[in-house]
């Protein structure tokens, strides 16, 4: 009796998006560079894009967004809506794969810092995604 195994070129799951992973963490199995695929790909590319500063990238010195100039700013809803823009035009402009539904930047006292909450879907994978980090002034 024949069997599929889910080794088999014909059961294998078609990848949209993949990536290398960020860490360049070694896959156990087969030695190779592990890899992020799907939405954890695109939720890499899309923290690398927000925290690059425009102006890093040779050859693409456009290529970012201005959020850490918003960060030695005063702590406030102006300064947060200046990041919410930052954001959305970096990923309106660099990122065509995803589409923003909700984007909150709060301001948080204690922690001195903007919270970042991104709900967004990737075309070709129809459900929600949430991206949510931190953004600290770092002196």
């Amino acid at each position: 009796m024949a069997r599929i195994d889910i080794f088999t070129p014909s059961y294998k799951k078609e990848e949209r998006y993949s990536d290398a992973a960020i860490g360049f963490n070694i896959n156990p199995f087969n030695g190779n560079i592990a890899r992020v695929t799907e939405a954890q790909s695109i939720m890499q590319a899309l923290k690398t894009l927000l925290l690059t500063n425009q102006g890093e990238r040779l050859y693409n010195m456009d290529m970012g967004s201005k959020i850490r100039a918003s960060l030695f700013e005063p702590l406030d809803e102006i300064t947060a809506s200046t990041i919410n823009t930052s954001i959305t035009q970096a990923i309106n402009n660099y990122e065509p794969r995803v589409n923003i539904i909700q984007l909150q930047v709060t301001p948080s006292e204690e922690l001195n810092a903007f919270k970042v909450n991104l709900f967004f879907t990737v075309i070709n994978i129809p459900e929600v995604q949430q991206l949510n980090f931190t953004l600290k002034r770092v002196r």
